[in-house]
């Protein structure tokens, strides 16, 4: 799994910013893509190389001519978000809580974290 950001992310967080930077800087699993580069067209070419699957309410319409076959594939892109608190992915037959906070998020993952 890789969760992409762009750029601008660390910007739009508030005080959440430095456990952002925390999980960008120990995590092979997430991406903050350049500056002046969008998300949405890495991601896509990256999912589209390793027959990936994408979650987003994204419709991706200015990639269709070039990635039609990943985006019109119901199995590999994936409706699905966060809405009041909880994580839903219908396709998947996920419906969960959120941890409260970023930082509560932040400590039920540090005993997956790897040291690199």
């Amino acid at each position: 799994m890789v969760l992409y950001f762009d750029a601008n992310t660390r910007y739009r967080l508030g005080e959440e910013r430095e456990l952002y930077e925390r999980l960008l800087a120990h995590s092979r699993h997430c991406i903050e893509v350049p500056s002046g580069k969008r998300a949405d067209g890495l991601m896509l070419r990256a999912a589209t190389a390793c027959g990936g699957v994408i979650v987003s309410r994204d419709k991706y319409r200015d990639y269709r001519k070039k990635h039609r076959r990943l985006i019109d594939d119901p199995a590999r892109l994936l409706g699905g978000g966060v809405r009041a608190g909880r994580l839903r992915v219908p396709a998947l037959e996920i419906d969960t809580a959120l941890p409260a906070s970023a930082q509560e998020a932040w400590d039920s993952l540090q005993p997956l974290q790897v040291t690199e």
